[in-house]
């Protein structure tokens, strides 16, 4: 039996863009991906904020659901390619 496994990218966007580089770079891992059964993308972006460092923090409380420090789990995410 083979564990699933649930990869999830998550980006900030400053004014809702993303380079077209990395734009590719999404497209070549949606692509990689599929190719393999076992394997769930996610990807998260989210936009709204100008502070890098705090649109990442908000960006990884959207799948912990324990407290830093605590062992913490990834819950389900809500966009899936």
């Amino acid at each position: 039996m083979t564990d699933r496994i649930h990869l999830v990218v998550a980006t900030p966007c400053f004014g809702g863009q993303v380079s077209s580089i990395y734009a590719g770079s999404i497209f070549h891992l949606q692509r990689a991906v599929r190719s393999r059964s076992n394997i769930d993308l996610s990807v998260l972006m989210r936009d709204g904020d100008a502070l890098i460092t705090r649109a990442r923090a908000n960006l990884v409380t959207l799948f912990l659901d324990k407290p830093l420090g605590d062992a913490p789990s990834v819950r389900g995410c809500r966009y899936r390619l």
